[in-house]
C-alpha cells in the first residue's frame, strides 16, 4: 500500500461489555475493530477542496465548475502525498 493510501487517522472501537457478550451468544465476537476512515489522498482532496470551493470566483472557477474543482483537488492532494513521500525518503 502506497502512504497516500494509508488511513489520515485511523481509530480503535472497542466494544462495551454487553455488547461483547450479546456478540458472543451470535458467535461473531472480535477483539476490536479498526476504522480507517479517509486516506491521507482523501483528506488532502477534502482540505484542496474547501480551499477551492471557499475562493470561488478568486480562481478562475465558478460553482458550474465543479467536475474541475473535483480534478484540481484531486490534482494538489496528489501533489501533498508526493510531497510527504518524498520528504521522509531523505
Amino acid at each position: 500500500m502506497n502512504n497516500g493510501d494509508t488511513p489520515a487517522s485511523a481509530i480503535r472501537i472497542a466494544a462495551s461489555k454487553n455488547a461483547q457478550t450479546q456478540a458472543k451468544s451470535l458467535g461473531g465476537f472480535k477483539e476490536d475493530t479498526y476504522h480507517t476512515g479517509l486516506t491521507k489522498r482523501e483528506a488532502f482532496a477534502m482540505a484542496a477542496m474547501q480551499g477551492l470551493m471557499v475562493n470561488i470566483g478568486r480562481n478562475g472557477l465558478e460553482l458550474k465548475d465543479l467536475d474541475r474543482v473535483k480534478v484540481r483537488a484531486y490534482e494538489m492532494a496528489n501533489l501533498m502525498v508526493e510531497g510527504q513521500q518524498s520528504s521522509t525518503d531523505k
